[in-house]
């Protein structure tokens, strides 16, 4: 009941946090369509539009977060973030519109004073969402996060005092924003944490990847400022947080996808470790020996039932198998299936060999599958049957193995469908993953199909 409860209030004080960002965002608008447009300058307008266009961002973002919603605190923490850089840019596109406005010089100094505050509090949500990226020891993150709160407390209180002292800036008689002797001082908090992250890093960054990625969270910012020190004017610094936020947003989403696979992966394989747990294989052979050692069994029956059990055994060692199989125990095995097949089908179903290329791996079953599809598809579906051709050969280039059959064929326009083939996909992503192959099927109805795998010699394992 408790942590329902506390969920409830997150969600509810997250869903607050987007109404404050959406009314930021009309406000800003409001403001520079009604009040003050005439009296801005051109400059000055195009910096309230860029700020007013990051506030519209800010809430699209933050409403599709919220609607797509997981509960993660990975998201809770990074839609802070996204209400800190909306209200950063609310108090700035408040600052060029009321800058040169003595009426609206406490607005102007309120305004600075947030800019400077939470730009402080924007780094150290940051901070906050860029550690789960990070192998980062206790120690070190103690650390880190002494000298955030440490340089949030500094630079906060340094800004407050500014409205004395004008270290940092000051607001003239006539309603103007100045930038005081030191301003850059003003800004050194805000760098050392930058720093101190970028150190994280670079230090403790799980991948190259997410290195890369996470610095370029932290440069972007740092060049941003060094550049409105100089030239003050054009909004850099709060540009460049939103181009941060849409990283990080695109970054959580891949990630999110990343993951999502990687669980099916692991699930999948879950799931075929109980199944294969369950088959108990050495109660089949047990089972199947007995059968075959019956008294009287006729020679025909305790061949066929030896053949089955190889057959069975190949096929769930095979399920096991993660890597190509020499074509040796892919033919070996193949055989078997086709002696079973001939005992059902008899004078329907004539197989032709032609084996020039042994030399080669493939994965295990692919074979197998598509002679199979040629049995039960093709040559048996008519009414006298037909003839498989299976051939090995190979070139300069590649192995090869050709599968063709005369029987019913099919039109090919249904292998789009890898819900209806899945088998077939299979074979194919297969082939592509361990042996960098390919297959390619050609099927004329009433005439007959033609599968073959192409394996290069770059990629395909020799068989010494």
């Amino acid at each position: 009941m408790h942590l329902r409860t506390t969920q409830q209030f997150k969600t509810r004080a997250l869903c607050l946090l987007f109404i404050l960002t959406v009314l930021m965002c009309l406000d800003g608008a409001y403001t520079v369509a009604v009040l003050r447009l005439d009296a801005l300058s051109k400059l000055n307008l195009l910096n309230v539009g860029v700020d007013c266009m990051g506030m519209l961002v800010c809430v699209i973002l933050y409403g599709s977060i919220l609607i797509d919603k997981k509960g993660s605190g990975d998201e809770n923490s990074f839609l802070i973030l996204i209400f800190l850089e909306c209200l950063i840019l609310f108090c700035d596109s408040t600052n060029w519109i009321v800058d040169g406005d003595p009426a609206h010089s406490n607005a102007l100094w309120l305004s600075n004073i947030g800019l400077f505050v939470i730009i402080l509090l924007i780094i150290g949500a940051f901070w906050n969402n860029i550690q789960k990226d990070l192998a980062l020891p206790e120690r070190a993150r103690r650390i880190v996060d002494v000298i955030i709160v440490a340089m949030i407390i500094v630079g906060s209180v340094n800004t407050c005092l500014t409205c004395v002292t004008g270290w940092v800036f000051t607001i003239d008689d006539a309603g103007f924003y100045q930038r005081g002797d030191l301003i850059i001082a003003g800004n050194v908090p805000a760098l050392v944490m930058m720093l101190a992250i970028m150190a994280s890093i670079l230090a403790y960054g799980t991948s190259t990847r997410r290195k890369v990625t996470a610095i370029g969270y932290t440069i972007i910012p740092i060049v941003a400022t060094i550049l409105q020190l100089f030239f003050y004017g054009i909004s850099f610094l709060y540009t460049s947080l939103i181009v941060c936020l849409l990283l990080i947003y695109s970054n959580i989403y891949v990630s999110r996808g990343r993951d999502g696979l990687l669980r099916e992966k692991e699930l999948t394989e879950k799931r075929f470790q109980v199944m294969y747990s369950q088959i108990q294989p050495h109660f089949l052979y047990n089972s199947l020996t007995s059968i075959m050692n019956i008294k009287g069994n006729p020679q025909e029956t305790v061949d066929a039932i030896a053949d089955f059990g190889k057959y069975l055994r190949g096929n769930l060692e095979t399920l096991s198998c993660k890597h190509a199989v020499p074509f040796r125990a892919e033919f070996e095995h193949l055989e078997i299936y086709l002696d079973l097949e001939k005992r059902r089908f008899k004078d329907k179903l004539d197989v032709v060999i032609d084996i020039q290329d042994r030399m080669f791996f493939i994965p295990a079953l692919s074979i197998q599958m598509m002679v199979e599809n040629a049995v039960r598809h093709g040559v048996t579906m008519r009414e006298n049957g037909g003839r498989i051709t299976i051939r090995t050969y190979c070139d300069e280039d590649a192995h090869y193995v050709s599968i063709e059959d005369d029987g019913v064929g099919f039109d090919t326009e249904i292998l789009d469908d890898e819900d209806e083939c899945i088998g077939i996909s299979n074979v194919r992503s297969r082939l592509a993953e361990m042996v960098n192959g390919r297959m390619d099927i050609e099927s004329t109805v009433g005439v007959g199909t033609k599968v073959l795998i192409t394996i290069p010699r770059a990629k395909a394992q020799t068989v010494g």
